[in-house]
């Protein structure tokens, strides 16, 4: 009966151990697959891209629509990337792309010189008080500076 029990106690754990092995290949076939999808979707990116700038010039209906998309999500990320150079007071060196400060006249990375976007003026008609010479809204009815009454009205 001992002899049984232990025969019956060895095969369970030869079991267990084949099932141990087939679960830890099963994660390591999955992994392997997963690695090989990515790469897969890496490939496809790279020909969608090199598709895409094939063909983007051509007349090509059949792909006008995305054509289309893709130029719209570009310009739309061209005023994003433009905002922030805005916002850090920075430009991109046209030779090697490095950001420059629109305090200094040369790439400290390529030694180019850069030429820096000046800000669109806008003209802004300004109304002024005609008692004090201080600006005020249109509408204003008053001055806020003087209390004069607005003789635009």
């Amino acid at each position: 009966m001992l002899k049984d029990f232990g025969k019956k106690i060895s095969k369970a754990c030869q079991s267990a151990v084949e099932e141990a092995k087939k679960a830890a290949e099963i994660v390591s076939v999955n992994t392997k697959i997963s690695r090989k999808e990515s790469e897969m979707k890496e490939i496809f990116t790279k020909l969608g891209e090199q598709f895409y700038t094939a063909n983007v010039d051509k007349e090509n209906t059949e792909f006008a629509d995305t054509f289309a998309q893709i130029k719209s999500i570009v310009d739309e990320i061209k005023s994003y990337e433009d905002r922030v150079e805005e916002l850090k007071a920075v430009t991109k060196c046209p030779q090697c792309g490095n950001e420059v400060s629109k305090s200094v006249t040369f790439c400290s990375s390529c030694g180019s010189k850069v030429e820096h976007k000046l800000p669109e003026v806008v003209e802004v008609e300004e109304y002024l008080c005609s008692a004090c010479n201080k600006p005020m809204e249109e509408d204003a009815q008053f001055c806020p500076f003087c209390g004069a009454k607005n003789d635009a009205e």
